[in-house]
């Protein structure tokens, strides 16, 4: 009877969590798309989502830091859900559920790295672009014999009028 209890909380808990990692999931891929199209208007339209699905992922870890301090107070293994499940029967559906969520949460990591990637490449394509524009096509020196910037021939090809 006393563990149908926990099975019932977790269980709620779990499908809260399912709901939210599956939002999350979604924005994940859009955004994705996103980054992958250079569609900046799409970027600034879905952070207003991302901040929503990064507040609930947040009740969901609040929520879980509440059953582990109460399970703890009960005596129980409470270092994490999954512990706290070992207590239930081999077969129960909320084992299943943790698995699930541990799942769900590594493609979400996936899924953010990603995005993250593709996020860091835009930006070094971006900074190569500053540079040959603020260069005039070559490599910024590192030294020079006068201490000042190399001025070359006084012009550079991509944002004079001239080119």
């Amino acid at each position: 009877m006393y563990m149908t209890v926990w099975e019932t909380e977790i269980a709620t808990f779990l499908k809260e969590l399912e709901q939210a990692q599956d939002e999350a999931m979604e924005t994940l891929r859009r955004k994705q798309a996103l980054l992958a199209s250079s569609d900046t208007a799409g970027l600034k339209a879905i952070a207003p989502e991302e901040r929503r699905v990064a507040e609930r992922l947040g009740t969901c870890l609040k929520k879980r830091g509440e059953l582990l301090k109460i399970a703890a107070s009960e005596g129980l293994n409470a270092d994490s859900i999954e512990r706290l499940v070992e207590h239930f029967p081999k077969n129960s559906a909320v084992r299943q559920q943790v698995r699930r969520s541990i799942r769900r949460t590594r493609l979400i990591q996936y899924q953010s790295l990603t995005n993250w990637i593709l996020t860091q490449r835009s930006i070094l394509h971006l900074n190569q672009l500053i540079e040959l524009i603020a260069f005039k096509g070559g490599s910024a020196p590192t030294y020079n014999r006068d201490k000042k910037r190399d001025t070359g021939n006084g012009g550079g090809n991509l944002v004079d009028r001239v080119a």
